[in-house]
């Protein structure tokens, strides 16, 4: 897991990083036969299409907590 420079792009990366998985298979072929790496956003890769849910959750949460508030100010009137 890594960060990309500033005005890199995903496409630059994943050239870069064929080319160190190449001469390290070159270098070491037994042990990075069928190996390679893959440049991913972390959102896509962690979030994929769970974001919509947890934007959904984070909505009802602060509902909830809107509502106990409301609840806490009213008994203290």
């Amino acid at each position: 897991m890594a960060r990309l420079k500033p005005g890199v792009s995903i496409a630059e990366a994943q050239t870069d990083l064929n080319a160190i998985a190449s001469a390290l298979e070159t270098e070491y072929p037994r042990a990075h036969e069928a190996r390679g790496a893959l440049v991913q956003s972390f959102r896509d890769r962690f979030m994929g299409s769970t974001a919509n849910l947890l934007w959904i959750l984070l909505g009802a949460g602060g509902v909830l907590l809107l509502i106990a508030c409301a609840n806490v100010t009213n008994l203290h009137l």
